[in-house]
């Protein structure tokens, strides 16, 4: 029994390095592509590309992001079938008939503005490319995470996180910055890396020979029983994710937006990134467990929150202590000013980070209209408390608020998990 835990634990010890890499190296180009972007870009430039890709993110949360977690919650049975191949198929079929209407709805919509507002009538179009290319590449890659393949999942991770913001600032270099010249500099390096992945990469399923139309049948029902509910789930938790910063801009204005989100971003990646690492190489291993017979997972649910929570115990000292040096070093002058509002934006989405953890729980054991019912409760909260605190504070309240509302996430989603731990594996 010995050489198989050696080798399962040098197996595992390989993906975490790979993972940590993939994490950490997107992480870097994050903050670089960030103080780049900065540097060139004018605060009301960056909280308008801010505002336009909340959009394409918005939709994806709703229609793509659920089908992303179903690829992640089914991979393990459809393996042990053999039908990784049908699942595939079935996920991406889902995916191309929920995309050709947000896609129309984009055109149309960012061309009809375009025209009776006099601005640019390209908007729809590059959000509608920069949305196609993200779905498939986010299913591809949720597929790769699934089967444990995190040297490929680093890879293309790693290549888009650097070649956006590097392709972004050589168009804004060369011609006036605009969100429109951004949004062309992010689809450029996107397409490219999509497609050479596409090409040249080994994906998940598609060389398996497709049996059993009863079994896809049986296979579409569950996937619609699971990811239905996330959809609202998404779009209540697309509310109090990104509402903050379309309230700001309401409020205070796109100037305020640029700066409140370049600091958001700064301190919000690398707590999400970080627990990534974890949770790339430990929730595939957590969702065997909970699928096989009589199995709970917790002492890989134990591990994991263990090392989250030390992790960012230590960043957000580390953030706090150092925040001067950090605005410095990562923001352009005229973001600076953003300096006093990391404590909270840190201790926020420190919170953010190791509350996800306590939502995999709940993908894990099928309770997805639990996560409907406690989104729509902090969309609420997160709606009247940032208004009040912004308004009143202006962006220090809207810092403050980021706190507010993910330790509540934390502290509901906790209470919640343990309840569904026990109800499922009583004493």
């Amino acid at each position: 029994m010995l050489l198989p835990n050696i080798r399962n634990n040098r197996e595992l010890l390989r993906q975490l390095a790979w993972a940590a890499f993939g994490q950490i190296a997107s992480a870097i180009g994050l903050i670089v592509g960030i103080r780049l972007l900065t540097e060139f870009v004018p605060p009301a430039v960056y909280g308008n590309v801010t505002i336009l890709l909340g959009l394409g993110a918005f939709c994806y949360a709703i229609f793509h992001a659920p089908l992303f977690q179903a690829s992640l919650r089914f991979y393990s049975d459809a393996q042990k079938r053999n039908q990784v191949g049908l699942l595939r198929l079935t996920i991406f079929d889902l995916a191309h008939k929920t995309l050709l209407p947000i896609v129309l709805l984009f055109v149309v919509g960012g061309v009809s503005y375009g025209f009776y507002t006099g601005t640019s009538w390209w908007f729809g179009l590059l959000l509608a490319a920069i949305l196609i290319v993200d779905v498939y590449k986010n299913l591809e890659t949720g597929f790769l995470n699934a089967a444990r393949r995190q040297r490929e999942y680093a890879w293309w991770n790693v290549a888009e996180t650097w070649g956006r913001p590097i392709c972004a600032i050589v168009l804004v270099s060369r011609f006036q910055a605009s969100a429109g010249l951004i949004l062309f500099g992010y689809l450029c390096a996107s397409l490219p890396i999509y497609c050479y992945f596409r090409l040249t990469g080994k994906l998940e399923g598609v060389e398996e020979t497709l049996t059993g139309s009863d079994r896809r049948a049986v296979l579409l029902n569950e996937i619609y029983r699971y990811a239905l509910p996330l959809a609202p789930a998404a779009l209540i938790g697309g509310i109090y994710s990104l509402s903050d910063k379309y309230i700001v801009g309401g409020l205070l204005g796109l100037e305020q937006v640029g700066i409140f989100a370049a600091v958001s971003g700064l301190m919000a990646r690398p707590f999400i990134i970080m627990c990534g690492i974890i949770e790339q190489s430990l929730r595939p291993l957590y969702f065997e467990r909970v699928v096989a017979e009589n199995g709970s997972g917790e002492g890989i649910l134990r591990r994991w929150l263990l090392l989250a929570s030390g992790i960012c115990a230590t960043g957000l000292f580390l953030v706090i202590a150092l925040r001067s040096q950090v605005v410095t070093i990562m923001l352009a002058p005229r973001y600076r000013s953003s300096v006093d509002l990391i404590p909270w934006l840190a201790a926020g989405y420190a919170c953010y980070a190791v509350s996800f953890i306590y939502e995999n729980v709940f993908h894990a054991y099928n309770k997805t209209v639990a996560i409907l019912k406690i989104n729509t409760a902090l969309a609420i909260l997160t709606v009247l408390v940032t208004m009040l605190l912004t308004y009143n504070y202006g962006l220090s309240g809207a810092a403050v608020s980021v706190t507010v509302v993910y330790l509540t996430r934390l502290i509901i989603l906790r209470y919640s998990a343990i309840r569904i731990i026990k109800h499922a594996h009583p004493l």
